[in-house]
């Protein structure tokens, strides 16, 4: 089977604000991410505007202030601005959470806004597991276990060598089992493919 890489991305979304605030009041802005938030979502934050922000622009940097200053959703995004368009960014590369988005409720306060639209996907950090137990897997259908020449834990020689496992034809069988039990130290295994 071939190796997938997939590159690691964090998920934004943007909503632009079209009109700036032409009577004082309060703005609920909702943030929706069921994945990215959990169980706190949606999350509501009330950002004041007085008609001294009739720019988009002003407007967009009170909300992206508010949502900055909110310890629910700046500790998993950064919000910011660009002429009117606000973009919320996820901190860490994670899966895609369709649920993302950013609403207002504008009311009287003469502030507009487009629609949420989906910016970057989310793409999480590939990973993988080597091995079970106090089992490393070998990344490559060996023939012989004297392929593997050096196995070192903590850059020293292992006090009595551990066993290796060579299968040519199932890769999951290829896996070296240290003698040393001290899980949780460096392990180099130089092997000749």
């Amino acid at each position: 089977m071939p190796v997938q890489n997939h590159t690691p991305a964090a998920q934004t979304e943007t909503i632009e604000v079209t009109h700036g605030c032409s009577t004082a009041g309060d703005l609920p802005v909702v943030v929706t991410a069921g994945t990215l938030l959990g169980k706190d979502s949606p999350v509501t934050v009330t950002v004041p505007v007085t008609t001294d922000m009739d720019t988009v622009t002003e407007v967009a940097a009170a909300v992206v202030a508010g949502l900055n200053a909110d310890e629910t959703i700046s500790a998993v995004f950064t919000a910011s601005n660009a002429e009117g368009v606000i973009t919320l960014a996820a901190k860490t590369p994670l899966a895609n959470d369709s649920t993302l988005s950013i609403a207002f409720t504008v009311g009287s306060t003469g502030v507009t806004v487009g629609s949420s639209t989906n910016g970057t996907g989310g793409v999480a950090i590939d990973q993988i597991s080597v091995g079970w137990g106090d089992k490393f897997g070998i990344p490559y259908k060996l023939y012989a276990d004297e392929l593997v020449i050096l196995k070192l834990f903590n850059k020293a020689k292992e006090g009595t060598e551990g066993t290796v496992t060579a299968d040519a034809t199932d890769l999951a069988k290829n896996v070296y089992d240290p003698n040393d039990t001290n899980l949780g130290v460096d392990i180099d295994l130089y092997i000749i493919v």
